[in-house]
């Protein structure tokens, strides 16, 4: 039987996906598998979407994006290119361009209504179909569903799942009522181990002695995730089985096969793809194997706002009187 596409209905089977397409994933995956570049790159996620109108905060993140995959390419993958396509030159296509491959950059909280056009100066009346000329990077930060479900594999197989939620953005002083913090390694296809379960919610450092020691295995960083299970199940280090929550976080890669005649919806200014439909693309893109993983836990540990910018630039003029130089 086809597996469609829920938003367009195309057969995921018939798609052409461009090899640059899968080697861009092949990228992202490596950097975000090591925490030296996941765990700042989440960490921002709240500091820059709560410190900033919702604008300035896209705008920013896209931001650290970009330095962050330049930044990891430059170090890595000198064979490759991440080149930004400047800002406001007409004609320009895309965001930035990877082995010389346009790419638009979208970001949001999860599965959210996304503009695809939006107009400043005209009202948008009216709904249709929107095709995109080229592949669009989505990096979702935020969960389709807050709940979902442990199904381990245990004798006899009518065990009943157990359930779980997403630690953040519940803050861990506020603990799910009934749960108990569990960390799991976590791979892409849904299987997943119980690495360690906690009384109560641990210190960075308690998750972190787990996280290195799996990285250390060879155990990418964004395999990794923390979560709230129920209390009183029985869920131990070690058991094996399936997470199950809709959409999870990841930088899902859209290829622009896929981007073809999309229903699309609008506000007062704008042309936008709504959340249901985002949700369709995004499990249309993980069916083709063109995401990576971003797992929010270290999120719940970030400080509340991001680095003081004005410091920043304080210090480069500090340093122009240093009798070292």
């Amino acid at each position: 039987m086809p597996i469609l596409c829920g938003a367009t209905g195309q057969d995921l089977a018939t798609l052409h996906v461009d090899p640059k397409d899968e080697s861009l994933v092949r990228t992202l995956a490596n950097m975000l598998g090591d925490p030296e570049f996941l765990l700042p790159f989440v960490a921002a996620q709240p500091q820059y979407r709560q410190t900033y109108y919702a604008l300035t905060a896209a705008a920013l993140l896209e931001d650290v994006w970009s330095d962050a995959l330049a930044n990891w390419i430059a170090r890595t993958e000198p064979g490759s290119t991440l080149t930004k396509t400047p800002r406001g030159v007409k004609g320009a296509l895309g965001d930035y361009l990877f082995n010389q491959r346009p790419y638009s950059h979208k970001s949001g909280d999860g599965p959210q209504d996304m503009g695809v056009h939006w107009d400043a100066l005209v009202a948008q009346k009216s709904s249709g179909l929107w095709s995109s000329p080229i592949s669009v990077v989505y990096v979702a930060s935020g969960y389709g569903n807050k709940e979902g479900a442990f199904e381990r594999h245990l004798a006899p197989s009518t065990v009943a799942p157990v359930s779980v939620r997403v630690v953040f953005p519940l803050p861990p002083q506020v603990p799910a009522r009934g749960k108990v913090p569990a960390l799991f390694r976590w791979e892409p296809t849904g299987a997943a181990e119980v690495l360690a379960v906690w009384a109560d919610w641990p210190s960075f450092e308690e998750v972190w002695s787990l996280v290195a020691e799996q990285v250390a295995n060879g155990v990418p960083a964004n395999h990794i995730e923390l979560l709230w299970v129920r209390a009183g199940k029985g869920v131990v280090a070690g058991d094996l089985g399936t997470v199950k929550i809709p959409a999870r976080p990841g930088v899902y890669v859209l290829p622009e096969t896929l981007l073809t005649d999309v229903p699309t919806n609008h506000n007062n200014r704008a042309t936008i793809l709504k959340a249901t439909t985002m949700g369709e693309l995004m499990r249309s893109a993980a069916h083709l194997g063109l995401w990576a993983p971003l797992p929010m836990w270290f999120a719940a540990y970030a400080p509340p706002r991001p680095p003081d910018l004005y410091l920043a630039l304080r210090g480069e003029f500090d340093r122009r009187f240093s009798p070292v130089k």
